[in-house]
């Protein structure tokens, strides 16, 4: 992985995961491809590991204006070799992110596949950016209700960035693919978000493939604030300990039996 591409981050008593190279959560960051990083993700990181019990690897993948999201995927698929190349099996690695992050998350997996690599044991996204085209978003009531989401905030970023030479490729949007073979997917969203059609779209297309899929919808909640509000909001917090018995569950399946006996 290139220098300064990534940070971990982890709780006692999860050993350094530099040394045990046991299991791991790969979190992709979100920002809409320019903004969001290490630190502005730091405290959801920490939260997300501390919860989850595992250590998590945040990749500070390159962005617009510098980079276009394919190069962004690229960073993400050298980030995924990485941990393999460390030693870390993939059936104990799970990918995670949210909107953008979310979306690159999703597409990652769909390339693994396509390259025929190890996929990993899960994914898990919130509010993923899913579908470049804005049509069917701007067409939903939910463009006018996000509290955090500018209604025309993903079209401009698509025209101006994501767009090369006015034409928008299909292929960079997740939901355009056969979601077949693709590893369980755990999927929290907001009722009230702009990205509710895109969350939908996804949830399509797991069904269409068979692939399992639990999809959450959180009332009322705005555009990511779901888990980066997690500090404030009550609906936050259930949201992320969801999310990390996921995790837990997807690493260690027989965890939670046992917890019950």
């Amino acid at each position: 992985m290139r220098a300064g591409a990534g940070e971990w981050l982890w709780s006692a008593p999860v050993p350094d995961p530099r040394v045990d190279r046991d299991a791991a959560i790969l979190y992709l960051h979100g920002g809409a491809f320019i903004a969001g990083g290490l630190h502005s993700y730091r405290r959801h990181t920490a939260r997300l590991a501390a919860l989850s019990e595992l250590p998590v690897l945040t990749v500070d993948y390159r962005q617009l204006p510098d980079a276009h999201p394919n190069e962004s995927l690229a960073d993400a698929l050298t980030a995924y070799r990485h941990l393999l190349d460390e030693g870390f099996p993939p059936e104990k690695i799970i990918v995670a992110g949210d909107s953008a992050g979310g979306g690159l998350a999703l597409r990652l997996a769909l390339t693994l596949r396509e390259r025929e690599l190890p996929l990993p044991v899960a994914l898990s996204v919130t509010s993923p950016w899913a579908d470049f085209d804005s049509t069917a978003r701007l067409a939903h009531p939910n463009s006018r209700d996000d509290a955090v989401l500018p209604a025309l905030g993903p079209d401009m970023v698509v025209r101006r960035g994501i767009a090369v030479d006015g034409e928008l490729d299909p292929a960079w949007s997740v939901v355009n693919h056969d979601f077949t073979g693709l590893p369980p997917i755990f999927l929290q969203v907001g009722s009230r978000e702009m990205l509710l059609t895109d969350a939908l779209a996804v949830a399509r297309r797991a069904e269409a493939a068979g692939v399992s899929l639990r999809l959450q919808i959180r009332p009322s909640a705005p555009h990511t604030l779901i888990h980066l509000g997690a500090d404030l909001l009550a609906d936050g917090r259930d949201a992320a300990r969801d999310a990390a018995e996921f995790h837990r569950a997807m690493i260690d399946p027989g965890r939670l039996g046992r917890s019950a006996a």
